[in-house]
């Protein structure tokens, strides 16, 4: 695994960061939040984020913003999501794995 910009020390963790909404540009709560404490952890330990990501520009995006971080990305489309996210309703699974989930992000991390 690709260090992010952590120096090599004993106390430095590998730490796996999933994100459920790609968290570039930070303009809105769950994105400012998970870009901070990805900048956080980046300055002291190494690690990957994992998250998802619904069109090419931020596929382009998020290689140029995170230069230091290893990323690992699973691409989806609305309507397949959507389509996901109905399937579940009848089932005790929350609808919302249905709309972020993402075969290729799964594989990557599993």
């Amino acid at each position: 695994m690709a260090a992010w910009s952590a120096k090599l020390r004993p106390d430095v963790m590998n730490i796996l960061v999933l994100c459920h909404s790609f968290p570039f540009p930070p303009t809105s709560g769950d994105k400012i939040r998970s870009y901070h404490i990805i900048q956080h952890l980046a300055a002291h330990h190494q690690g990957t984020v994992a998250t998802v990501v619904r069109t090419a520009e931020q596929e382009v995006l998020a290689a140029a913003k995170m230069e230091n971080i290893q990323l690992v990305v699973g691409r989806v489309r609305d309507s397949i999501q959507a389509v996901r996210m109905v399937a579940r309703l009848p089932t005790a699974t929350p609808s919302s794995f249905g709309y972020f989930y993402s075969r290729q992000l799964h594989r990557s991390v599993a």
